[in-house]
């Protein structure tokens, strides 16, 4: 941030090194002092403003003092330059620290014991730890025979030449890398990458605009003024790398992604989460332009990328995220821990545009979505595989509740949750929405007040309900027949057999009543006291239907309602357990 003399410092001449902390609770100051001489205050530079990338990682940049973008956050210091790190670069010294020559005489486990490791056992005494195999494993990891090697966190701020021109994959994370250059280097160093991570490296974004040499004058002159110096490989096409791992690397703009694409066009891997592209609509669908306009169209390239991960990302809107609806390998689609609270609806009759054809998967975990008829918006997607957790539309749900729910709004998931969904937990789910919705409209229908209008309501927040309702009409009649008479069954009466499954009555045997429909469980529930010799405070009664095979049994959890109100129909059983409450 500031590199020269400090007018603090009781030796005037003496250099200082001004830095801005990641963590601003280890700062001293705002980048000002008191001047020793003059007794005034003396800025020789602030803290910025960082990207909530940035923030969170400690990314620092030079910007004019008099920006708006300063904060005056008291998270700077000023540090003698002997005390910096400035990194080591990545050579063959230090891949041959980080892996043990096989003629190395040093063991870590002589004897097959690891020396000075022990642990405790359940009658207080000290185990030796072993380590089986260190000599073979030792054989293994020799550099000349690895192809996937891990620097994490060494300090590796820049490359030099090295004899491991083999390696396919580096995984670099953690470490002081800044500049695009060294990721050119580290490229042209390394030509038979296939996976690169760069993760928590402060890289920033490129402005580099991919000019080929057969360009024509008209396509440069469209990048001329935007071309930078930052990424300048000396091939214009690195076409063995196929994953791609930049999270939270500091990045604000996808036009930097946009430009990695152009080098990478078998790239079918990319991974950018805890950057900010909160401004993804202001980005040009393609490279060659650089107007800040909010675009509506599709991103164009990415040809090849399957797997694209932008959780954490401040995307706030499904608008920004149908930019990527014309990509055409996309597979799998990860939008955690963002702010999207609703889900748009597509028309699936609308050809003139692709729409996510080819995804199967979709995470949605940690968004703002609180609408139902949002979730039925994912119909329109081919999407097969679901993560959806952490967002208000389910926060009143139980686990079971908000899986069975989402399983049945959703009319073609096999996964849900990294959880199969197998045609049974359907068929339940299913009905269950069914009597829920069913339920609902017969409160509106019995409360009498804007009654077409609270039905309507509920119809478009449940698009389905017609659809399964029709599906499982032979299963659900006595559903159907509440929707079909208004609830008014008072008259009506069914056949019940009441099975009770406390410990203290389950020998006895069951009940078989005619019961009317109208019948309420608070009144059912006095029947079974008297029946089974339960205390009244202590039953909960569960209803499952009959000639349904597997049916699961369905909660009666409201005393003031009636049994046609849950669904409760002819040759159903109630079944009677005891609980403490």
């Amino acid at each position: 941030m500031y590199v020269g003399p400090v007018a603090s410092a009781k030796n005037a001449s003496e250099i200082y090194a001004g830095v801005a902390w990641d963590d601003a609770t280890r700062g001293k100051h705002d980048g000002s002092v008191l001047c020793r001489a003059t007794n005034k205050i003396v800025r020789h530079f602030s803290y910025p403003s960082f990207s909530k990338a940035f923030r969170s990682m400690g990314g620092l940049e030079m910007r004019s003092s008099s920006s708006p973008e300063f904060g005056g956050n008291k998270g700077c210091s000023f540090m003698r330059p002997s005390k910096l790190d400035f990194g080591v670069p990545l050579d063959d010294a230090l891949l041959r620290s980080k892996y043990v020559e096989e003629d190395d005489p040093h063991l870590e486990a002589p004897n097959n014991i690891i020396t000075g490791a022990t642990v405790r056992t359940s009658g207080g005494r000290s185990k030796p730890i072993e380590l089986l195999g260190e000599l073979k494993i030792r054989k293994k990891q020799q550099l000349e025979k690895l192809k996937e090697i891990s620097l994490r966190n060494l300090g590796v701020s820049s490359i030099l030449q090295h004899s491991f021109g083999h390696l396919r994959g580096i995984d670099l994370s953690g470490n002081l890398l800044h500049d695009w250059k060294e990721v050119a280097a580290m490229l042209d160093s390394f030509p038979c990458l296939e996976e690169l991570c760069l993760s928590s490296n402060l890289l920033h974004d490129t402005f580099a605009s991919p000019v080929s040499t057969s360009s024509s004058e008209n396509d440069r002159a469209k990048l001329d003024g935007i071309i930078g110096t930052d990424f300048q490989p000396k091939k214009q096409c690195y076409d063995m790398l196929k994953r791609l791992v930049l999270n939270n690397c500091g990045l604000s703009s996808f036009r930097t992604l946009q430009i990695l694409d152009h080098f990478f066009p078998n790239l079918d891997d990319l991974c950018a989460v805890s950057n900010d592209f909160s401004k993804l609509n202001m980005v040009s669908s393609s490279i060659g332009s650089q107007e800040e306009t909010e675009e509506v169209t599709p991103i164009k390239g990415f040809d090849r990328l399957v797997t694209l991960d932008l959780s954490d990302c401040c995307i706030s809107s499904w608008g920004h995220v149908e930019r990527f609806r014309a990509l055409p390998c996309l597979r799998s689609l990860s939008l955690n821990d963002n702010a999207i609270a609703s889900i748009g609806r597509h028309d699936v009759n609308n050809n003139k545009d692709r729409y996510f054809e080819s995804l199967k998967s979709i995470d949605l975990v940690g968004n703002q979505v609180s609408l139902w008829k949002d979730i039925a918006n994912i119909n329109a997607l081919p999407v097969t595989s679901l993560r959806f957790r952490n967002n208000p539309v389910t926060s009143t749900l139980g686990a079971s509740e908000s899986r069975s729910s989402l399983i049945a709004r959703l009319c073609n998931l096999n996964f849900l949750n990294s959880s199969p969904v197998s045609a049974k937990e359907r068929i339940e789910a299913e009905r269950r929405y069914i009597r829920i919705v069913a339920r609902e409209l017969l409160l509106v229908e019995e409360s009498g007040d804007d009654v077409q209008e609270r039905r309507e309501y509920i119809l478009t927040d449940n698009p389905r309900f017609d659809e399964l309702k029709e599906m499982h009409r032979d299963s659900m009649l006595g559903v159907n027949s509440n929707l079909t008479q208004g609830g008014r069954l008072a008259n009506d009466t069914m056949n019940i057999a009441i099975v009770s499954m406390a410990p203290s009555s389950c020998t006895k045997d069951p009940l078989r009543k005619r019961l009317p429909s109208s019948l309420t469980v608070g009144r059912l529930k006095s029947m079974c006291s008297r029946a089974f010799d339960i205390d009244y405070a202590n039953i909960i009664l569960h209803f499952r239907e009959a000639n349904v095979k597997d049916s699961l049994p369905t909660l009666l959890d409201d005393e003031e309602h009636s049994l046609s109100y849950f669904g409760v129909s002819d040759g159903c059983e109630i079944l009677v357990n005891e609980g403490e409450r």
